[in-house]
């Protein structure tokens, strides 16, 4: 993606006052990465939820929010093993 906004895209684009494009971009392209890794831990929160994890869950002693921070780190560390 910062190849292909960046360097391919990037010198059609006139930023104005004469700034440089990757300044605006890689602060955009961390934010649509993290979002879409929201959406990625809310798509398997919904899928327990139907599932009747979540109904085990609630029978434990646990945070409300244990369960979507578990997955947010597990997500984490899965992604900073590849």
């Amino acid at each position: 993606m910062v190849v292909l906004f960046g360097y391919v895209l990037g010198s059609a684009i006139q930023v104005p006052g004469g700034g440089d494009y990757r300044e605006y971009l890689m602060p955009g392209l961390f934010a649509m990465v993290t979002f879409s890794a929201r959406l990625g831990v809310m798509t398997r929160t919904a899928n327990d939820a139907t599932r009747g994890v979540m109904d085990r869950f609630r029978s434990m002693p646990m945070a409300r929010l244990a369960v979507p921070f578990g997955q947010t780190g597990a997500d984490l560390l899965t992604g900073l093993r590849c």
